[in-house]
């Protein structure tokens, strides 16, 4: 399905990336990560909005991006 391909299609790249030393990922186990951070991702899209929002799902979304670019890529956003 997409998301098998979309998880594939990741885990090839940030194995690439990371044997050309642009990133030190937070693990060595890089297809649990991509998996892990794909359904964090999904999650915090479809997730259901909260009464009286306040910006919660916009934060969350910055949240995810956090996550991504800490465990991945090694920096702070």
């Amino acid at each position: 399905g997409f998301v098998a391909n979309l998880c594939a299609r990741l885990v090839a790249f940030v194995e690439r990336v990371r044997r050309e030393g642009g990133i030190d990922p937070v693990t060595d186990d890089i297809p649990a990560l991509v998996h892990t951070l794909v359904g964090m991702t999904i999650w915090v899209l479809l997730a259901e909005p909260r009464q009286g929002d306040d910006g919660f799902a916009a934060r969350r979304m910055v949240s995810a991006r956090a996550v991504w670019l800490s465990s991945v890529w090694g920096v702070r956003p």
